[in-house]
């Protein structure tokens, strides 16, 4: 895209803006971004170039926000649209800018460049307030990824719903919530997790390890601790996250074997485990639990409303509130081969479920790319 030259600021660069004003009363300034001109999917726009200027990407960081955004590129690549990620935050690789299955992705020093090529801007999370400027500045639509329904509150001075083109909701349960208060469009697209990048076919190791990945106490750090102190001596695998204050496991502990953060989920952590525990206080979706039941690994989890909606009847739901014994006695289920396979099968079909439901989803999304693409081209007067 041809775009005309404006001067960038030097925020966009090298730091953060400055503040608009120094009297904490006065209300942000209210940034607009180009608005859809027909309904999501009757745009023509064969192709876009998309930017995504966020804090970080895979594999440097790896959290289930970026895994779904660089599911949602990956997507846009094979379907012929041109993908750049920006990370604000560093050179994410540490060595310059490099190529992730067709995602071009750089550090600040790439911005200024992006922002002349870009026909859509998506963002999400950290730097919502940076991405909302650059977008209205420069007068590229914007998408905006929501991951939870706290997300729009928290962002609130800087996100009004004439700074964003289309708003996205991670799932059915966040955008029926977020809608109630949110008049920009908005359609729900959940984290695409596809059989082809986690579907193991062997049945799970019998002598596998009991998982927990992100070992933070809001993911259940505690309960997975408290379980694997108890016996009989299961062996139990704690997997680093891309964030939040990691729990090791005590010096005592001798049956928790510890993972570093890894790029490779399906042959470091899916290949390896027998269940997968889920005791999170909170989650909107779920997405690690939805990739090991395509690894027919059975989940069970604390009945988050992303969870109950992500995994559906194939997962064995616990409270946290029932207990470490209410947690070892679903263990204890699956010690049963029979019941295992019930599970693993469960979790298998449910896998292949959402596999289709992610297809329908990312058609959805190459239509909210060419839309938001289309709202920003300037047509000519004759």
């Amino acid at each position: 895209m041809t775009r005309p030259h404006r001067a960038i600021a030097d925020w966009a660069v090298n730091e953060r803006p400055p503040p608009t004003s120094s009297d904490p009363f006065r209300a942000k300034p209210t940034f607009r971004v180009p608005q859809l001109k027909t309904a999501i999917g009757d745009a023509s726009v064969a192709r876009a170039t998309i930017l995504a200027f966020v804090h970080g990407y895979p594999p440097a960081h790896g959290s289930g926000a970026e895994h779904m955004l660089h599911a949602l590129l990956r997507d846009s690549v094979e379907r012929g649209h041109r993908a750049i990620v920006v990370c604000a935050n560093a050179s994410p690789a540490g060595s310059g800018p490099y190529e992730l299955e067709g995602v071009e992705v750089g550090g600040r020093p790439e911005l200024p460049a992006a922002l002349q090529d870009a026909d859509v801007m998506v963002g999400h999370l950290a730097w919502t307030a940076e991405v909302v400027q650059a977008a209205a500045e420069h007068r590229i639509p914007l998408i905006y990824l929501c991951h939870n329904d706290r997300q729009l509150q928290y962002w609130r001075s800087w996100l009004k719903p004439e700074s964003a083109t289309v708003t996205v909701w991670n799932s059915r349960w966040v955008g029926d919530i977020l809608a109630q208060t949110w008049s920009g469009p908005g359609v729900v697209i959940r984290p695409p997790c596809l059989l082809r990048d986690y579907e193991i076919l062997d049945a799970p190791d019998p002598r596998g390890f009991i998982t927990l990945v992100n070992v933070q106490r809001p993911k259940g750090s505690t309960m997975f601790y408290a379980l694997a102190a108890r016996p009989p001596g299961r062996r139990f695998l704690a997997v680093e996250g891309a964030y939040g204050s990691q729990q090791h496991p005590p010096p005592e502990e001798q049956n928790v074997i510890w993972q570093p953060q890894t790029a490779d989920m399906r042959g470091d952590v899916y290949a390896r485990t027998r269940i997968l525990l889920v005791p999170s206080e909170y989650e909107s979706w779920g997405r690690c639990a939805v990739e090991a039941m395509c690894a027919g690994i059975p989940v069970i989890a604390h009945p988050t409303p992303g969870l109950v909606e992500a995994l559906g009847d194939a997962a064995l739901f616990v409270r946290l509130e029932a207990g470490v014994d209410a947690w070892d006695a679903a263990i204890a289920e699956l010690d049963n081969p029979d019941t295992y396979a019930l599970w693993s099968a469960r979790a298998r079909r449910r896998a292949a479920w959402l596999d289709s439901q992610s297809h329908d989803d990312l058609d959805l999304w190459d239509q909210v790319i060419r839309g938001c693409a289309d709202a920003g081209r300037v047509t000519s007067a004759a």
